[in-house]
């Protein structure tokens, strides 16, 4: 019997699109539903999106943006490199942590960086960013395979789920091992 594994991230406070992935999976039939972190930013309401994680027990990981806001830090710790993205982070981050409850506050501090399970025969291990950090971009365009197989190898995964970058996309490793970047479902 095989499991249906669904996993999403990068909410990014758009409970609509939350409710949308959510109804979508529960169509589909998935096992298990995971959230990879980035509940909050960007929307206009957000503690909405951790209500219905939380609501629906979706097991979330703590991406780098639940971790700043959970600690109250200066900035969403995103890695941006551009001045335009990294004012325009500024602009919702101060709006996300101001609205944010201190309950879904503590609750983000509370939630893991990531996590391993096991499905089928196979361990997939689950990040926001990166197993080596929550707010390293993956992109699929500059990734070899030899630093993916690095990875697995080095965190002993034989799938590596991650969402950071926001871009979907899959690549199957000479190994047999895959790395799937499920990209973002709040923000185009």
């Amino acid at each position: 019997m095989s499991t249906r594994l669904a996993i999403f991230g990068g909410v990014y406070g758009n409970d609509l699109a939350l409710e949308a992935v959510l109804r979508h999976v529960r169509r589909r039939g998935a096992d298990l539903v995971w959230c990879l972190g980035d509940v909050g930013g960007f929307g206009p309401h957000p503690d909405r999106a951790a209500e219905i994680l939380r609501g629906h027990g979706i097991p979330t990981l703590r991406g780098n943006y639940d971790e700043a806001i959970g600690h109250e830090r200066l900035d969403c710790g995103c890695g941006y490199t551009d001045p335009r993205d990294n004012h325009f982070a500024q602009l919702s981050y101060d709006f996300t942590l101001a609205n944010t409850a201190p309950a879904h506050r503590e609750w983000m501090r509370s939630l893991p960086e990531q996590e391993c399970i096991e499905v089928g025969s196979r361990r997939v291990l689950m990040c926001h960013g990166s197993p080596r950090r929550v707010n390293e971009f993956l992109w699929e365009s500059s990734c070899s395979d030899a630093f993916l197989e690095w990875l697995c190898e080095r965190y002993c995964a034989d799938v590596i789920a991650c969402s950071h970058s926001g871009i979907p996309w899959h690549r199957a490793l000479p190994t047999g091992r895959h790395v799937v970047n499920v990209g973002a479902i709040g923000r185009p």
